[in-house]
Parts: C-alpha cells; sequence; structure tokens
C-alpha cells in the first residue's frame, strides 16, 4: 500500500496522500492544518474505507469512488445532505 500511495503522490504531484487504515482523521488534520479537503478520492474498493470518506471531505465538497466493490455502501442520508456532499462514481 504505501508503494502506491508513493507512486500517487508522485506522478499526481501531490502534497500529501492518506492510508485510510493508519489514522486518517490525523493525518487528514496534519496535511490541512486542521480543514477538511474539498475533494476526496477513495481508490480502496474496501467498502469500509468508502463508507468512512464520508466523514473526511470539507461542506460543500466531493467524494469520488474509483473502484467498484462487491457489496453494498451506506451512510447517512441527512448527514450527506446537511453537508452538501457532491458523489460520483468513477
Amino acid at each position: 500500500m504505501k508503494s502506491r500511495l508513493a507512486f500517487c503522490k508522485s506522478w499526481c504531484k501531490i502534497e500529501g496522500t492518506i492510508h485510510a487504515l493508519h489514522q486518517p482523521e490525523q493525518t487528514i488534520s496534519e496535511l490541512t492544518n486542521g480543514e477538511y479537503p474539498t475533494l476526496v478520492f477513495d481508490a480502496t474498493g474496501n467498502a469500509k474505507s468508502m463508507k468512512d470518506s464520508i466523514h473526511y471531505v470539507a461542506h460543500g465538497g466531493g467524494i469520488v469512488y474509483v473502484r467498484l466493490v462487491q457489496n453494498d455502501i451506506s451512510f447517512s442520508d441527512p448527514g450527506f445532505h446537511k453537508r452538501e456532499l457532491t458523489l460520483l462514481g468513477s
């Protein structure tokens, strides 16, 4: 997983990546000085990670699911609408 994140970081020329299984909220806070990103990409194909990604995006931001998962994914609809999020499958 670390090598994939390193590749994405260098290929996309981005400042940081988040490993969903290793304290994602703390890492997000450190990378953004306490702010949440306006766009979150989840390319894990892991239902739990994809479900949790809704908590890592700023109000009015967006989530992009890049990989398929063979399970149902659910999250709180009132929480999704309250934060005015956009969800995109790619």
